[in-house]
């Protein structure tokens, strides 16, 4: 259980327990928000949206009690995500003042559920000294024009100048150019300012301010000339970045883009020795954290320079790491290069479905002949990996209870949550959306739910997994149809759970097939007929039996009909405008060619 002290278990136990013992524990989890990591948070919001509307009851009897300690603590957590229900309580905490500190938590409550009522409430807390803060940082959340008025009236007052600063407030650009000569704090609200502003021509304010003695105000000036996007180019900001390397510089670097951007940051990943202290980091030995490597793999995503790009494939062909991984193959020229394309096949064929699943999703982009015949290979095995080499006459579905026996779903979805794969901070949002207007998924069978031809046996190991868990089948159903709802970085969270957990295929197979139809029309964009034997090659290795051998058999028939469309071999010309007659001219060969005419059609 969560403490006091902010310390919290593995997502895994909130998981278990909340999908183990119903909705009667959903107010003891939601209390213990405040104080968790964005992991925990997941956890339970996907749990509470598990278990159903029962969960709705449940919170309500418990906001309906006398006042007592743990209704408050559960108020709290339903303020943490923003929940209209605890509105009321803490505007009359607010508005009562019992003590400072029940109210600063009350705006900060105000400020995530940003109800029209409290807001008043809010304003009014401006003229309280010890509240001001919390009432700035409220009314920078709400970020209406009504909230930034109220800021506005307080801006010789460093948290409103900080909020409207945040926001950008057109108002202020006046003052932000003046607080740039200020005390640090200031400084730094008034860079921050500048940056959000978006007004370029005030970028060349900000130089003076990267070699400034605080920290924060040198981080204020490097980020907001970022943002505006180094109008005086990127060299100031790489030569501050070679002399005083930090992890945050990387995503605002990524961010600003350019191939010298991209090459110091490909040097950076690969080790190569740079200048000044970054070269002396190297040549101790010393490296970056697995942190930063995923933050410069990520921030390589737009790079488009060849040596930055065969750094990018070197890096591949030796990484281990799906997440650096996932953000390496997105990057984006390099599927256009053939040596390239080669590595990231390499890669689909590693043999884990999670590696497979991500280098098929950016082949699928730019698709070869080879890769097309292995998408076929990899659509023809058994999705559930224990079925690979399994005896003649093996039942499948036995295998699967045993594997659901032997497997405890929550933590399955708990270190998935543990991988980093997943943008955590976006998943926290849709799901406090969902929890905000009490929005649950439906508890509809897997096996029903996933009954297309790419998704049955999909569905077969989520049933599965479901009836060896009795006392949580509705739950998991409900589960499994959230997750399939949720998207992580433009990618199906479920199909991504599946490969990361690797026993089953059924997220890569069913993502790669349902990308396989608009990628054999990539394929054949530009040929025609002459080109049906590379494309009946490919077809060779349609799988002999299967729910998928028939909609895999109509996308070839569909390109095979627009290749015979596309016939070179004949030209169609009109004649005699009088008559209207049209002309085929058909080519024999270099030089010859027979004539006929063809009445209009």
């Amino acid at each position: 259980m969560v403490g006091s002290g902010g310390s919290h278990p593995p997502p895994g136990e909130p998981l278990e327990e909340l999908l183990g013992r119903g909705a009667p524990v959903v107010p003891i989890y939601l209390s213990h928000l405040p104080a968790s990591s964005e992991r925990y948070r997941v956890a339970v919001l996907l749990g509470v949206l598990a278990l159903g509307p029962e969960v709705v009851d449940v919170v309500r009897e418990r906001i309906r009690r006398r006042d007592s300690p743990e209704k408050t603590a559960l108020l709290r957590g339903l303020g943490e995500i923003g929940h209209p229900d605890a509105e009321g309580h803490f505007a009359r905490v607010v508005r009562e003042r019992v003590s400072v500190g029940a109210a600063v938590d009350g705006l900060r409550c105000l400020g995530n559920i940003q109800g029209p009522r409290s807001l008043p409430l809010i304003v009014e807390s401006l003229e309280e000294p010890s509240l001001l803060e919390a009432a700035c940082s409220a009314l920078g959340q709400f970020g209406s024009a009504e909230a930034l008025s109220a800021l506005e009236q307080h801006s010789t007052e460093l948290p409103a100048f900080q909020a409207l600063a945040r926001a950008g407030a057109k108002t202020q650009r006046t003052a932000f150019v003046a607080g740039l000569a200020g005390e640090p704090p200031w400084a730094a609200a008034a860079a921050e300012g500048i940056g959000r502003l978006g007004d370029a021509d005030l970028a060349e304010l900000l130089l003076p301010h990267l070699e400034a003695k605080d920290a924060r105000l040198r981080r204020a000036a490097f980020e907001a000339y970022a943002q505006l996007g180094a109008p005086g180019g990127s060299d100031v900001l790489l030569g501050q970045a070679r002399r005083a390397p930090e992890p945050w510089m990387i995503p605002v670097l990524g961010e600003l883009g350019g191939d010298e951007v991209h090459r110091y940051l490909a040097g950076r990943f690969s080790g190569q020795p740079g200048r000044g202290l970054l070269r002396r980091l190297f040549s101790r030995g010393g490296g970056v954290s697995e942190g930063e490597r995923r933050a410069l793999a990520k921030a390589l995503r737009n790079a488009t320079d060849a040596a930055v790009l065969e750094i990018v494939g070197t890096l591949l062909t030796e990484e281990v790491d799906p997440v650096v991984t996932r953000h390496l193959l997105a990057v984006r020229g390099l599927s256009a290069i053939a040596r390239q394309r080669d590595r990231m096949l390499d890669v689909f064929r590693n043999g884990q479905p999670i590696l497979a699943h991500l280098a098929g999703l950016a082949l699928l982009q730019n698709p070869s002949q080879r890769f097309l015949v292995e998408v076929l290979k990899f659509l023809a095995l058994p999705g559930f990996r224990q079925l690979d080499n399994a005896p003649i006459g093996a039942d499948p579905e036995h295998l699967l209870l045993a594997y659901g026996s032997d497997h405890n779903p929550a933590l399955m979805v708990a270190g998935y949550l543990d991988s980093g794969l997943l943008d955590l901070g976006h998943l926290v949002e849709a799901l406090r959306v969902r929890v905000a207007g009490w929005s649950f998924a439906d508890a509809t069978d897997p096996v029903a739910r996933f009954s297309r031809p790419e998704e049955r046996e999909l569905g077969q190991f989520l049933g599965c997994q479901a009836a060896a868990q009795p006392g949580q089948k509705e739950a998991l159903a409900r589960l499994w149809d959230l997750l399939s709802q949720l998207d992580a970085q433009g990618d199906n969270v479920l199909d991504l759970f599946l490969s990361y957990v690797g026993d089953h295929r059924g997220g890569a197979q069913r993502a790669l097939f349902q990308g396989f139809s608009s990628t054999v029309a990539k394929f054949i964009e530009g040929k025609d007929d002459r080109d049906l034997p590379e494309l009946d090659a490919i077809a060779a290795g349609l799988p002999a039996e299967g729910p998928l051998v028939g909609p895999l058999r109509e996308v070839f028939h569909r390109a095979r009909i627009s290749l015979r469309i596309e016939c070179r071999d004949f030209a169609l010309v009109t004649e005699v405008a009088g008559r209207g007659d049209v002309v085929l001219i058909e080519q024999l060969g270099p030089g010859t060619g027979t004539t006929r005419s063809r009445g209009r059609p």
